[in-house]
């Protein structure tokens, strides 16, 4: 599944009561970070949540790379976003992945989505060892608890973020 949107921080671009549960397939949710939730807990693929400090511009890649440097998720949403939320069954517990912004792909591409290609030119914001099935961290790798919430508006740092380790 894959989503761009909303921009307004009233909105989130996955919204939902109860639970969400990811069992396959890929995930690829971008938006903005007032409302941005993760998928639930008791999901069985793993995923990675983003809340970026600032606005990404439409069309800016975000991409996680593994430790060899293969890429694994990249997506370009076609929208402005402050948070991404990204599930696949490539995502291994016990693995390190780069977070990297901008730059290109190759390989085929659907939907913002690159499939198949490899990712350069961008510059590698963090790394992030996913240790739960629920991974939630700032562009900057720090922690950020909670379901709802994040940094809230462009400059803010509101919301339910923990300090910088």
């Amino acid at each position: 599944m894959l989503v761009s949107g909303p921009t307004n921080n009233g909105n989130g671009s996955m919204d939902y009561d109860g639970a969400c549960e990811v069992t396959g397939g890929t995930l690829a949710i971008a938006g903005s970070s007032g409302m941005a939730q993760s998928p639930g807990t008791s999901s069985s693929q793993n995923s990675i949540t983003v809340i970026y400090s600032t606005v990404q511009a439409a069309g800016t890649l975000a991409a996680l790379t593994d430790e060899s440097g293969k890429t694994v998720l990249a997506f370009a949403p076609d929208k402005a976003y402050q948070s991404i939320v990204f599930s696949s069954p490539l995502l291994e517990q016990g693995k390190t992945y780069t977070l990297i912004s901008g730059g290109s792909c190759s390989g085929q591409l659907t939907g913002g989505l690159f499939t198949g290609g490899a990712c350069s030119g961008g510059a590698k914001l963090t790394t992030v060892t996913i240790s739960g099935t629920v991974t939630r961290i700032a562009d900057n790798g720090s922690a950020v608890t909670g379901g709802m919430g994040g940094m809230g508006g462009p400059g803010g740092r509101g919301g339910n973020m923990a300090p910088p380790k």
